[in-house]
């Protein structure tokens, strides 16, 4: 997985986009690119049929844990089949 990231960080620095990734805030769930890489990633190398709207990423530990504390009261979500995995 560690050189996954590198892989990616460097690819998105020869683009340009690096400082756009990690400095400019994307919304209320994260990261769009950050969560396709992931998305991708744990179906290729863990076979997880997932999509976005499965991850969830926070600024620390404190708001992760507050997060899924609020998010385990709740229904789960439906993942859709046609949204899993797509590259």
């Amino acid at each position: 997985m560690e050189s996954y990231f590198k892989q990616l960080c460097q690819d998105m620095l020869d683009q340009s986009k690096l400082s756009e990734v990690l400095c400019n805030y994307n919304g209320q769930q994260g990261k769009d690119a950050l969560l396709k890489a992931l998305v991708n990633l744990l179906c290729d190398e863990l076979g997880w049929q997932i999509s976005p709207q499965n991850i969830v990423l926070t600024n620390d530990s404190q708001s992760a844990f507050s997060t899924y504390s609020i998010c385990s009261l709740a229904d789960p979500p439906t993942v859709h089949a046609d949204a899993c995995c797509s590259h």
